[in-house]
């Protein structure tokens, strides 16, 4: 959640595995468990995935995401 909030409220899931103590499995555990919740969503992008906190965060750490947020068919 800090490295979200760090990066503006959006990252790459890639970024997030990458953080010490994290594993691609883990992270992707993690952020099943997130979603769930409601407190982050994932966006596909290429071969990894845009991972962006939910309205109510933004909002409430005053956050404006600076990735694109790709398009839903």
């Amino acid at each position: 959640m800090q490295y979200l909030v760090e990066k503006h409220g959006q990252a790459f899931q890639a970024d997030i595995s990458k953080l010490h103590g994290m594993t691609r499995l883990k992270t992707h555990r993690l952020l099943i468990r997130l979603a769930d919740r409601k407190i982050v969503s994932t966006h596909s992008y290429g071969k990894t995935n845009i991972i962006t906190l939910s309205h109510t965060l933004l909002k409430a750490f005053n956050l404006n995401p600076t990735l694109k947020q790709p398009e839903t068919k």
